[in-house]
């Protein structure tokens, strides 16, 4: 399996009042069918401290609200490949390949 992947992240700020972030992922991925072989993996992050433009109680110093977005996909990254023979004569017999990238389904990590 061959995976080609791009990242961003960019950050911008107002004074000390807001702050966005986001990154972005993209990847392309050989097992996949060609016309429909690439993830976007997007994620957005607002921040704000609001004890820098509100008056707080004497108690409380520090008050920040955070809000956050992010997506994921498998990517078709699973331990069988199964290829889609039922266009071919024995169509009924279904068979699966091992594939060399275990996926995300090892069993090292079935316990997490």
């Amino acid at each position: 399996m061959k995976v080609l992947s791009a990242y961003y992240s960019f950050d911008i700020g107002y004074r000390s009042y807001v702050t966005l972030n986001t990154t972005g992922r993209v990847d392309r991925s050989s097992t996949l069918p060609t016309n429909n072989n690439t993830y976007f993996y997007p994620s957005l992050n607002l921040a704000t401290v609001i004890s820098e433009y509100i008056k707080l109680p004497g108690i409380i110093s520090f008050v920040k609200a955070r809000a956050s977005y992010a997506e994921s996909k498998s990517g078709g990254t699973y331990n069988t490949f199964s290829p889609d023979i039922s266009n071919l004569a024995g169509s009924e017999y279904r068979y699966a390949y091992p594939s060399p990238y275990g996926g995300p389904f090892l069993p090292v990590f079935a316990d997490l």
